[in-house]
């Protein structure tokens, strides 16, 4: 009985899609359902609908060397852009669009299942299935059902290749797959805070401080490049620090892959108080949060920022912007930077109060902005206008901001 109703229930939404779409509901859908009411369900959804479109053997299609397909019929005019779209819609041809870029995931990695190169694969057309209801009533712009396609199309690539190429406003970026974070926002929205350099570079400005051109970009905690790639073509030189062995792999390969490594010198070390060794805490979803700890799990070397920048002749006075990202380390970057606070530059840091009182450096760093800036902006606040430390400190007392510091 529940089986019998679980199929009048299908079959009824079935027929509201139809009504809903002016071209009525496509092959593509009734297979698909066919396929999740069958009682064999051993072989991918993907698999299936191959099989039944091209007319082969489940042995031929995953054959190391399979044919090329039966050329495919030509797509019917709900799979084309040029489609007629009437207010009847109700954003059925989104659904499609959502539902077949994820069977392309999931052809992909049964490819790579059949071709012995995984041992293990998870079945994603059981959380696809899920998620395409929700696509057309939480996503009705088109832009939000690319980033969903894009998500689950990283997720699938993933477990198939360790490194993927994407396009961003700052030129191609090269991110690995097991990145939850940085690298998975970077591949769904094509980039990592655009705005986030041109909003300080803007604010800068408009308080009469002079931008990067001529000036030397220094950044602590370059991670891939997202905001190096930036200032590289704008700041006439850039000097970077990024300790972490594939976070400084990917950097030194999205510099070369825009030709930006002349105009940027990278440091294979953490900044730190003093010059010596440190242990480097990794995260497991972003290679964006490692963090300098003595219980990390791998030897970094540290170098002092003001013994780093006299070793490459750059000059307290050259350096135009001084960028740091180093998940509650900033206090010990500035002090070891004393010659560089004399007469600080323009300064963006982050800022995360629980990290530092984590560390019992929050008093220490709070000191230090309060010593050598003149005034303190938060760039996550549309009004950047100069405000009290100790205000912003509550306000993000268990999260995290940037901080815009301007000296006198």
């Amino acid at each position: 009985m529940f089986r019998k109703r679980a199929r009048a229930t299908e079959g009824e939404r079935d027929g509201a899609l139809a009504e809903r779409s002016p071209l009525g509901a496509p092959s593509g859908v009734k297979a698909f359902d066919r396929h999740r009411c069958s009682r064999q369900r051993r072989e991918p959804l993907s698999l299936y609908l191959v099989r039944r479109r091209t007319k082969q053997s489940t042995a031929e299609i995953l054959s190391p060397t399979m044919a090329p397909p039966t050329p495919v019929p030509r797509r019917p005019a709900w799979h084309r852009r040029t489609a007629p779209q009437t207010s009847n819609s109700s954003g059925a041809p989104a659904v499609l669009k959502v539902r077949r870029s994820l069977i392309i995931a999931d052809w992909i990695c049964s490819r790579s299942r059949s071709d012995g190169r995984l041992s293990k694969m998870p079945t994603l057309t059981t959380r696809f299935r899920r998620r395409l209801r929700e696509a057309r009533i939480a996503l009705p712009t088109k832009q939000g059902r690319r980033q969903l396609r894009r998500r689950y199309v990283f997720e699938a690539l993933r477990s198939v290749v360790p490194v993927v190429g994407v396009e961003t406003p700052a030129g191609l970026m090269f991110v690995s797959t097991r990145d939850r974070t940085v690298a998975r926002y970077v591949y769904t929205s094509g980039a990592w805070d655009p705005d986030g350099l041109p909003d300080a570079l803007r604010v800068a400005l408009s308080h009469g401080y002079p931008g990067l051109a001529s000036r030397v970009f220094v950044e602590v905690g370059a991670n891939i490049g997202t905001t190096t790639l930036q200032a590289a073509r704008v700041a006439s030189r850039c000097v970077v620090f990024e300790p972490e062995p594939r976070n400084l792999a990917l950097l030194r390969a999205n510099l070369a892959a825009n030709e930006l490594s002349d105009r940027v010198e990278v440091i294979a070390a953490a900044a730190s108080a003093t010059n010596g060794v440190s242990f480097l805490a990794l995260s497991s979803v972003n290679d964006g949060g490692h963090r300098v700890d003595n219980r990390g799990e791998i030897e970094v070397p540290t170098l002092r920022l003001d013994d780093a920048l006299a070793d490459r002749g750059v000059a307290p006075s050259d350096v135009g912007l001084l960028w740091m990202d180093t998940e509650g380390h900033e206090a010990q970057v500035l002090a070891g930077a004393p010659v560089l606070l004399a007469s600080p530059p323009v300064t963006v840091l982050e800022y995360s109060p629980s990290l530092l009182r984590e560390r019992g450096d929050l008093d220490l760093l709070n000191s230090l902005i309060r010593d050598r800036w003149h005034c303190v902006l938060d760039l996550h606040i549309r009004e950047c206008v100069p405000e009290d430390l100790d205000i912003i400190e509550a306000r993000y007392s268990e999260a995290a901001t940037d901080l815009l510091l301007l000296p006198e």
